[in-house]
């Protein structure tokens, strides 16, 4: 049965890996480095999916790396246990997902875990691969944005104004 309604509900949003809190405005701080991003994967379609399996496509893989942010594949247990997936590869499995109704699109969040510690500041496409194990040939794609930022801090240049006040009558 070919898998058709792939969508990402929202944007991909960071996780900071010690304290599993997302990030502010779930945006991929290159500061942090090492972060979990997940995406709340979602079957759009009238027929139920079986169990599946995600990855960061070629192409999405391409553009993560011009873009200077790695991808870990085949996660430790101990990773895949705080976010509760195990995967051995760049392929993570989903359980079946039920096909949408009007009470609203289910979904299933996926993690990946990348490293984003030279990353370059912006929007970046993030292409998600989706497949049937048992027809590994067949895939379906989306895109997300995956907004990168970088926290700077000068803690140490704290300087008074040097500009007078001005008053105006």
């Amino acid at each position: 049965m070919p898998l058709t309604g792939f969508t990402v509900l929202g944007r991909p949003f960071a996780v900071w890996p010690a304290t599993l809190q997302m990030m502010p405005e779930g945006l991929l701080d290159a500061t942090f480095g090492r972060v979990f991003v997940g995406v709340r994967v979602s079957n759009g379609s009238s027929t139920a999916w079986p169990a599946t399996e995600i990855r960061i496509s070629g192409r999405g893989r391409r553009i993560l790396s011009i873009a200077k942010i790695a991808i870990s594949d085949g996660w430790a247990v101990a990773d895949g246990a705080v976010v509760g997936q195990t995967t051995t590869t760049e392929w993570v499995p989903l359980p079946a997902l039920a096909a949408s109704s009007s009470a609203g699109s289910p979904f299933q969040l996926a993690f990946f875990k990348l490293d984003a510690t030279n990353a370059i500041v912006g929007q970046h496409v993030l292409e998600l691969e989706l497949r049937d194990p048992a027809s590994p040939q067949a895939t379906v794609r989306t895109t997300a944005i995956l907004s990168v930022a970088r926290t700077v801090c000068h803690g140490t240049q704290r300087k008074p104004s040097l500009r007078p006040a001005t008053l105006v009558f």
